[in-house]
């Protein structure tokens, strides 16, 4: 190696690990699990919100056990130090947890708050990502009918994110079909699209199929 040649920051170094652990979560989170884990390492006492938020991530994506102590003790680094960015990723992992571990009520809470947080600081697509999990977790915890019927048709007519858009479908529909519309909930659920394939959306047409 040339000697002239500088070494890599920290902050740098951090920077590409958070980036690869997020391309491997989508692909193989067993491998996201170690590339953070020794970004982890290497970076020490001094690892950054973010990376620790990446780490998070990856553990949730592969069903380890201490996703979830991993995920609040990023949420409560970035939060110290002011990232909000960091706090936005480490809060979906938690909330995305807490919603698969059906703990609606925390994740409707932690959702809420971080929706206001990422309006705030102009977070598009975060805001709608938080609140549709909040959306889906208050017609599961607190029978908010009303509130899902109004306000996830309401975001479906905007440029929605992927995971929001089938979580907002998954609500919408699921309200209709407690509602006694059932043709209108099967009319949305069999769309053509990608949100098909998402897991919540399959639960909910598994439901509505049946009724």
């Amino acid at each position: 190696v040339d000697a002239d040649v500088p070494a890599v920051t920290p902050a740098v170094a951090s920077l590409h690990a958070v980036a690869s652990i997020r391309a491997a979560v989508a692909t193989d989170p067993q491998v996201a699990c170690t590339l953070a884990e020794f970004a982890v390492a290497a970076a020490g006492a001094d690892a950054p919100p973010a990376l620790l938020a990446a780490h998070a991530t990856a553990l949730r994506a592969a069903g380890r056990v201490d996703w979830e102590s991993a995920a609040r003790a990023a949420l409560d680094a970035a939060a110290a130090a002011g990232d909000r960015v960091a706090e936005r990723l480490a809060g979906a992992a938690l909330v995305a947890g807490l919603r698969d571990l059906g703990r609606v009520g925390e994740a409707g809470d932690l959702a809420a708050e971080l929706a206001e947080a990422a309006a705030a600081d102009g977070a598009y697509s975060a805001e709608l990502q938080f609140r549709a999990d909040a959306l889906w977790a208050g017609l599961h915890a607190d029978g908010a009918l009303d509130e899902a019927l109004r306000s996830a048709g309401a975001l479906l007519d905007r440029t929605v994110p992927a995971d929001a858009r089938a979580l907002l479908v998954a609500t919408l529909a699921l309200a209709r079909a407690d509602t006694g519309a059932l043709p209108a909930a099967r009319g949305l659920l069999e769309r053509p699209g990608t949100v098909a394939a998402d897991r919540t959306v399959r639960w909910v047409a598994a439901e509505t199929s049946w009724l």
